[in-house]
């Protein structure tokens, strides 16, 4: 039965009926390895589009775009290599009425050399032939990466993210957007740098009805290294003019970052993220009017004073702002935190959610039905040792409906990175979840009409031959602790590993290489000197891997 079960994880595809949900597809790419979904589209036929990077035969990533039907079966699966076969990440994706389909992310230009990339923009077919691809390259031989593509009406491109250009001698990011027209031929380009000449990010972009285009990020304001960031937000026309930009020093002018962004139909512009207050991190929401003016600012502190970090933003067809995320209940522990804001900015329900293992729980993505209907997806910790794909649905006005959860074939990550919902109300869930040896793609759908109870999908459980894993705080900010148990079987020591890994899958500490015997063992990391941002560690002895996510904030 363990064989049969393992089969069905490792093929390129499979679709299982479970309880309420339609269905589960995980994808283990050409090698064992990690294969994350970074972002999600449905259309209006139900088909749903997903798309990040995964492991490649040359040991780095390739991007990888599959499609689905409405009933899970694969349609197509695209992979691009970019031309120094290494690390390339695609993450973000479009979907236009016909049925194209656009991605962007960062290919390495370089083999061996990891801060040497090019943003990468493709556009497929609807039968996922790759139509063009249009690589920015800043000349400088330092990063550039498309972090946002959207596309407009007339099938221009727009994608937004950043570009490396040297200021004052030294290799600074700047936000870069870029507008395509519908062959892949660039029309224009805008790069934006701060005050004082340090890396800005632009990461969220959105387009109006009318085709004016908004993007967000954050600049450095000030000197210090490791603060004094602020949001940044510009609005172009189409013809890439800078309409106006805004700016959000929060109240004590040190780490302000947004993380997301939305427009509504008359071209007011939202923006939420996190923001250093007399504490610590808050939820930080804002409202720009058509002409950039600040509306209104939200914050929002949880109870323990702690992390408090919105991950997403939507709005209604009313102007009914939704922002998600996680805050610190108690410490080290947290809970999904939604907020819904009227179009003035008032609070009109907070709702949160807090996972069976009472352990930190974290929303990263959200999104409202045409019946006012939220649906958020995230990180649910079931055990202090394991997280499953949490999905949560509220009603319009903030009572809870139904809680999904996931929980993989290996007690370890499995985590919802992106949703979407579609016009039957069907819930479309991708993200990652951890099997033996490798992290898989997992896209879930849940049907329209679900049940008002909490389903809990288990899929057969592996042997877990020698360790769990765990870190905390998580996120933090300069130490954070590993704690794992090596179940050994007997009183032999066996080999333990414990790498760190960053974003783009090198290998940026080793922690642990020696042989332990059965028992509880904590290891520390001091980040003081790495840059802030998302990373793996890696625990495994022989064919075990345990792999977990962290967050270093900075």
């Amino acid at each position: 039965m363990k064989k049969i079960s393992l089969l069905l994880i490792f093929t390129l595809f499979s679709a299982t009926m479970l309880f309420a949900q339609s269905w589960v597809s995980r994808y283990n790419g050409i090698r064992k390895g990690i294969d994350v979904i970074k972002a999600l589209v449905v259309d209006d036929a139900g088909n749903v589009y997903v798309t990040g990077y995964s492991s490649s035969t040359s040991n780095g990533f390739d991007y990888l775009t599959i499609k689905y039907n409405s009933n899970g079966a694969t349609q197509w699966t695209a992979r691009y290599n970019g031309p120094a076969n290494e690390m390339d990440e695609a993450k973000s994706i479009f979907v236009d009425p016909s049925g194209n389909v656009y991605v962007t992310g960062t290919i390495d230009a370089f083999s061996g050399d990891f801060i040497n990339g090019n943003a990468a923009t493709i556009k497929y077919s609807p039968q996922g032939q790759q139509l063009w691809v249009a690589i920015y390259d800043d000349g400088f031989g330092r990063e550039d990466a498309g972090n946002s593509v959207k596309v407009d009406a007339a099938g221009n491109v727009y994608i937004t993210g950043y570009t490396s250009i040297f200021h004052l001698g030294y290799a600074d990011q700047d936000y870069l957007t870029i507008k395509y027209n519908s062959d892949g031929v660039m029309q224009w380009k805008d790069t934006y740098n701060g005050p004082v000449s340090e890396d800005d990010n632009a990461v969220a972009m959105s387009l109006d009805p009318s085709g004016n285009i908004y993007v967000t990020g954050f600049n450095f304001s000030g000197n210090d290294p490791i603060g004094e960031k602020n949001y940044f937000t510009i609005k172009y026309n189409p013809s890439g003019v800078r309409q106006w930009t805004a700016e959000y020093n929060g109240p004590i002018s040190e780490v302000d970052i947004a993380t997301a962004l939305a427009v509504d139909n008359n071209g007011n512009a939202y923006v939420t993220g996190y923001s250093d207050g007399t504490t610590d991190f808050d939820y930080a929401t804002i409202k720009y009017n058509t002409n950039g003016k600040q509306k209104w600012v939200a914050r929002y502190n949880g109870p323990a004073n702690g992390f408090d970090i919105a991950y997403a933003i939507a709005v209604d067809d009313a102007g009914n702002v939704y922002v998600t995320g996680g805050d610190e209940k108690t410490a080290y522990n947290g809970d999904y935190l939604t907020i819904k804001y009227s179009p003035s900015g008032n609070v009109k329900w907070t709702a949160r959610y807090a996972g069976s293992g009472g352990d930190n729980d974290e929303a990263y993505a959200i999104a409202v039905d045409k019946s006012g209907n939220v649906y958020v997806t995230g990180n649910e910790n079931g055990f202090v040792y394991n997280s499953n794909i949490g999905t949560v649905k509220y009603s319009s006005s903030g009572v809870e409906q139904w809680v999904k959860i996931y929980d993989g074939p290996r007690d370890s990550v499995d985590a919802g990175n992106a949703i979407a919902v579609d016009a039957l109300g069907n819930v479309y869930v991708g993200g990652v979840s951890t099997a033996k040896n490798s992290v898989d793609f997992t896209t879930i759908k849940y049907p329209a009409g679900s049940t008002p109870v909490a389903d809990k999908i288990s899929t057969e459980k592996e042997n877990e031959p020698f360790a769990i894993s765990y870190n905390y705080p998580n996120p933090f900010s300069q130490n954070t602790t590993i704690k794992f148990d090596v179940n050994a079987g007997s009183d032999t020591p066996v080999n333990v590993k414990l790498m760190v890994y960053n974003i783009q899958g090198k290998e940026v500490a080793s922690l642990i290489n020696e042989f332990l015997k059965s028992g509880s063992y904590e290891v520390n990391w001091n980040a003081r000197d790495f840059p802030g941002g998302i990373y793996f560690y890696k625990l495994f002895s022989g064919e075990s891997i345990e792999i977990q996510k962290m967050e270093l904030i900075k």
